[in-house]
């Protein structure tokens, strides 16, 4: 019995350390990329929170808050019709060339779509359904029915679908205190943000 509660302990123990610690310790994280990719990662969740955290203070202390109104900010547009703005592209734009092209394209790559009414195409960013980002989802999925979901949707869409991210704006269904969330988060608003202010010629 107590070899028993003493496993309970440790497996209670190691998902939550797992849950909550830095990116680049985490377990799910290091199963699908290296470290050099892993370095990539980061550097975008910390360019997401400078971009949603509205001051220095509130970056330090309490990045679960910031995450959480920006959360509820983008509910609140969505009920709306509205998309949130992150930041201006050209600032998202310069920002992925500090990231490596090889993570980039383990989480992104360029397509196009159509513009309405017109046989006219414009070049736009799409998630990598082939990538370690997309492995990345499907491992977080064996443990969460929502992003299980997400995957799933993710997979059978192969492109943009403002539909994908409907799950992301209801907070009671994932607990954004675990990290490994907070990146997918980051990663798909990113993704919305280049998406709604993008307006180029394939």
């Amino acid at each position: 019995m107590k070899k028993i509660k003493i496993v309970v302990v440790i497996f209670l123990v190691s998902l939550s350390t797992n849950a909550q610690e830095g990116i680049k310790y985490n377990g799910t994280v290091k199963s699908v990329f290296n470290q050099s990719e892993i370095e990539d990662l980061e550097r975008i969740m910390d360019f997401f929170k400078k971009n949603i955290c509205f001051s220095k203070d509130s970056l330090k202390k309490n990045e679960v808050n910031c995450y959480k109104k920006f959360i509820d900010r983008a509910f609140y547009l969505a009920k709306k019709g509205e998309n949130i703005t992150i930041t201006p592209l050209f600032n998202q734009k310069e920002f992925y060339n500090k990231l490596k092209k090889e993570t980039f394209n383990e989480v992104w790559h360029y397509g196009y779509s159509k513009k309405p009414n017109s046989l006219d195409t414009l070049r736009v960013l799409d998630f990598n359904t082939k990538g370690k980002y997309a492995k990345y989802l499907k491992e977080l999925g064996k443990n969460s029915k929502v992003i299980d979901h997400y995957y799933n949707s993710f997979i059978m869409s192969g492109a943009y679908s403002p539909s994908l991210f409907t799950f992301l704006l209801e907070r009671k269904y994932y607990k954004i205190e675990d990290i490994r969330l907070r990146l997918v988060i980051a990663i798909s608003y990113l993704t919305i943000n280049d998406y709604a202010q993008r307006n180029e010629e394939y």
